[in-house]
């Protein structure tokens, strides 16, 4: 199962663990997620005015990304997360024993 945890107030996401939908290297459901996870992240890593740390471990099926966006670009960085988030959640929609997400401090404020 992959776990994905967003904390709305940190800007911090987090996807862990195989989602077991299939022999590694043709596993739909963690391509998916991954594309995902992976797309919002370089998408941080090209803006400049926020500093991003993330962690990959393909092992684990762990990706780990927090952003600290300045204050004029954080509506922005929040739509970025809120496009992934609406993608990951239909993943969990569709592969629910596959697939779980949660999402803290969902008002966005800091």
């Amino acid at each position: 199962m992959t776990r994905i945890r967003m904390d709305w107030k940190k800007l911090a996401l987090t996807a862990e663990g195989h989602a077991g939908g299939g022999p590694r290297g043709q596993n739909i459901i963690c391509a998916g997620i991954s594309a995902l996870t992976q797309a919002l992240l370089n998408q941080l890593l090209l803006e400049e005015e926020t500093r991003t740390i993330y962690t990959i471990d393909e092992e684990k099926g762990t990706l780990s990304v927090r952003t600290f966006p300045d204050e004029r670009i954080k509506p922005r960085i929040l739509d970025y997360f809120r496009v992934i988030m609406t993608g990951l959640k239909a993943w969990e929609q569709a592969f629910p024993e596959n697939v779980k997400t949660e999402e803290v401090n969902e008002d966005g404020t800091a």
